[in-house]
Order: structure tokens, then C-alpha cells, then sequence
């Protein structure tokens, strides 16, 4: 399922293709990969498992866990 949600993610109606980044942690460890256009404050940390939505702004202290899909900056969808 996290395929297709990164699928969908990947190809939005007339928006084209989303850049994807490899995001590192603050304390170097790997997050996830994340669409270029997310706001990633300094010093937020985002589990390996994590899925940020394009155009998502994650606060400088927000800690986003493995299987929490985080559709915008107040909103987190958490696959358990």
C-alpha cells in the first residue's frame, strides 16, 4: 500500500512530476525520501518510515514516526 501511496504522491493531475530528496535527521541518521517542494524546519525528525505529502510544512520540533503519513502541517493520517 505505501507504494501506491508514494505512487500517487509522485504524479498529481497537471501537476507533473515531484522531486524526491533524501531527508537526514539532525543527528545524521536517514529519514525518508521527501518531495523537494516540502518546508522541513531545522531540527525536525522524521522516522526512515515516514511520508511527507508535497507542499507539507514540518515544524523545526515535530518528530514524525514510522507509518504516520503527514498530509499537511496539522493533519497526519498514521497507518498502524
Amino acid at each position: 500500500m505505501l507504494s501506491r501511496i508514494l505512487f500517487y504522491l509522485g504524479y498529481r493531475k497537471n501537476a507533473g512530476q515531484v522531486s524526491w530528496l533524501q531527508y537526514i535527521n539532525p543527528d545524521g541518521s536517514k529519514g525518508p525520501l521527501v518531495p523537494e517542494n516540502a518546508e522541513i524546519g531545522d531540527g525536525a525528525y522524521l522516522e526512515p518510515g515516514a511520508v511527507v505529502w508535497p507542499g507539507t510544512k514540518v515544524l523545526g520540533n515535530q518528530r514524525v514516526k514510522n507509518g504516520d503519513i503527514l498530509l499537511s502541517e496539522r493533519t497526519i493520517a498514521r497507518l498502524d
